[in-house]
């Protein structure tokens, strides 16, 4: 999506279609539908984003950064915490 902004526009547009309000009818259910929050305006002001979006650079990843999360991750777990904060208050 960075590198070309308007591809996703064909499947959001298609999504608009499905919308009844704020419920979403979903795709292959019979009688499915989600209820979101802001209903399809969010979807087309998304849209709207994408078309002026100028493409990014790709991101590539970077090894080092998976270590903060598991780390992050290896703090808290054991000590049932939930958050952002670690045990030590960093």
């Amino acid at each position: 999506m960075r590198s070309d902004p308007q591809c996703f526009i064909p499947i959001l547009e298609e999504m608009l279609l499905r919308f009844d309000g704020k419920r979403y009818k979903i795709p292959g259910k019979d009688h499915s539908y989600l209820l979101t929050n802001e209903g399809a305006p969010a979807v087309q002001e998304f849209i709207d984003f994408l078309r002026k979006q100028k493409p990014l650079p790709v991101q590539e990843w970077q090894q080092d950064l998976q270590k903060a999360p598991r780390d992050h991750v290896l703090d808290q777990g054991p000590k049932g915490m939930v958050g952002h904060d670690g045990s030590d208050g960093s």
